[in-house]
């Protein structure tokens, strides 16, 4: 069962809704833009959940990251970011202190 918060949009004028589920580490963000339901983030913080290349919460490192999907397009210290289908969606890896997959974020950025 999902965990439901409806609230003002941050990005445009009507709302967001957002669906929580497994402790609120696996959660989805949608936005209702011209009265459709777009999903804009699916983001992962269970490590039972894998990319479809392997990455895993709690064990993947910068190197496994980077053998598994190569340089990234864009990273700071913590996040390293993929743009894909010519940046029509991204996906983001972030990283703890120890250098520990701890997130995973697919992002729409059409609907952004």
């Amino acid at each position: 069962n999902a965990r439901i918060e409806k609230s003002k949009a941050c990005l445009e004028s009507g709302y967001d809704i957002d669906y929580f589920y497994d402790s609120d580490k696996f959660a989805v963000y949608t936005m209702v833009k011209d009265s459709k339901q777009l999903i804009f983030n699916i983001e992962i913080r269970n490590s039972e959940y894998t990319t479809a290349k392997g990455a895993k919460i709690g064990e993947s490192t910068r190197d496994n990251i980077y053998e598994m999907y190569g340089m990234p397009t864009d990273y700071t210290g913590t996040v390293f970011k993929y743009g894909l289908s010519e940046n029509k969606y991204s996906l983001e890896f972030s990283f703890d202190e120890n250098g520990k997959l701890e997130g995973i974020d697919y992002i729409d950025n059409a609907v952004m």
